[in-house]
């Protein structure tokens, strides 16, 4: 479930080929407050430096109500399982 659009937000912070994870901001004693955003962050890092990635906090819900979500190359790509499975196809992980 890829959709892709095109907004100003997205055109001013997206970068060719850099991921933008868009979750919950940390607080002063958890990384993330979502099991799924923790999830994500922690699947990224495990990758080492194979996934370009900034992390966005301004909008942790996307068009769908599910956080997180990414944006890549001006797509959006919602819910956990589904970006790790759409990650793993772009960045050959």
């Amino acid at each position: 479930m890829v959709t892709k659009f095109l907004s100003n937000a997205s055109i001013s912070k997206s970068k060719p080929n850099v991921v933008i994870l868009y979750t919950f901001a940390p607080t002063t004693s958890i990384v993330n407050s979502s099991p799924f955003g923790f999830k994500l962050q922690t699947y990224i890092r495990m990758t080492g430096n194979v996934i370009p990635c900034d992390q966005e906090f301004t909008k942790p819900f996307g068009k769908n109500g599910k956080s997180p979500w990414i944006e890549l190359n001006d797509e959006a790509v919602p819910d956990s399982s589904l970006i790790i499975e759409f990650l793993n196809e772009q960045f050959k992980v």
